[in-house]
């Protein structure tokens, strides 16, 4: 397969942020058709040629607590029974300062095992890069996530066929082949999922976390280039991204703050992706457990990006859901619509 240009230089002469990106960015390897470099690339949605609304669910941070698991244990058969293509979970399957054993994380996993519909789960936080901390236990993030990788990725109820499910690697060795990255399609939509947790994305970490991060920041960007490539091949008309971290939209780009920000180069990595792109787009996160639906992203100048939306969905101490509709024959495209929170009943 041919070789995809990388996102970041897509948007060289526009972006003030590519001269720290350049440096680090490097061109991935085996990659689908080459994307274009214009930001003014025409858009891959043609009027009248939009495919038929289609829908998901998805939830995330929960369940932090035994009351937590039981509404949870409620909530699944309402998952169950709605009528959404695939359900994603977009991490924090415990607290942060519950123990990040095998034996809890196992419990999560048969937790969530009752879901019978087409699965994502993608890492967060809790599950690894805080796993450090004293009330976690003191362990090794990267053991934490080779273990989630090992037992929580693999077995879920299968996306079709027909979605054409991939995943970046299956090679633990290649520090720039990340598993729980994937890319999948529905209905002319492209969707992806990329590892970025929260806690600053594994920012300033004992044991070295800024060559995890540094190391992890190249392969998302190398499977975000091979995903606009292959919404391209496909004649995309919308793109859904999910992520576990708030990646801070309004937070500074530059100067002191940008410089403490382990979310910095993704968001200019994102800015050049939408660009790109140019057709509806949503980010999907959890994180900081407040839901919102908004346009967020910015461009240097501080405009709005008209074409990216940004969701977050509810977290603990709420367990709830969203459906979200996609109908790009619309002006607005995505629709969401958040399920009832459930009753936390007291713990025994």
């Amino acid at each position: 397969m041919s070789r995809a240009m990388p996102l970041t230089r897509m948007t060289l002469a526009a972006s003030v942020l590519a001269g720290s990106l350049a440096a680090c960015a490097q061109a991935p390897q085996g990659t689908a058709a080459s994307a274009a470099a214009s930001a003014a690339t025409a858009s891959t949605a043609t009027t009248g040629d939009s495919p038929p609304p289609m829908s998901f669910a998805v939830f995330g941070d929960t369940p932090y607590s035994l009351a937590e698991e039981r509404a949870l244990d409620r909530m699944i058969p309402t998952l169950n029974r709605a009528a959404v293509d695939f359900i994603v979970h977009v991490g924090d399957i415990k607290s942060g300062q519950s123990a990040c054993s095998d034996e809890l994380l196992l419990e999560r996993r048969r937790q969530l095992e009752q879901i019978r519909k087409p699965f994502i789960l993608t890492p967060g936080d809790n599950e690894w890069t805080d796993c450090h901390r004293p009330e976690a236990g003191r362990y090794d993030p990267l053991e934490r996530l080779a273990f989630w990788r090992k037992r929580m990725l693999d077995g879920w109820p299968p996306l079709p066929a027909t979605f054409g499910l991939e995943r970046q690697a299956n090679d633990a060795r290649d520090p720039l082949a990340l598993p729980e990255n994937r890319l999948w399609h529905d209905a002319r939509i492209t969707f992806v999922a990329i590892n970025l947790p929260g806690s600053n994305n594994n920012m300033s970490r004992p044991a070295d976390p800024d060559l995890e991060r540094e190391q992890r920041m190249r392969a998302n960007r190398r499977w975000l280039d091979h995903a606009l490539a292959s919404a391209r091949s496909r004649q995309s008309a919308a793109m859904v991204l999910f992520i576990h971290a708030n990646p801070l939209l309004d937070r500074a780009r530059e100067g002191p703050i940008a410089r403490r920000d382990g979310f910095h180069g993704f968001k200019a990595d994102l800015l050049a992706l939408v660009r790109a792109f140019n057709a509806p787009f949503l980010l999907v996160h959890g994180d900081t457990h407040s839901y919102q639906f908004n346009q967020a992203l910015r461009d240097e100048e501080g405009h709005i990006v008209p074409n990216a939306w940004r969701l977050e969905v509810p977290g603990s101490p709420a367990v709830s859901w969203v459906k979200v509709t996609i109908d790009t024959r619309q002006a607005r495209p995505f629709m969401p619509m958040q399920g009832q929170a459930m009753s936390l009943e007291a713990a025994p």
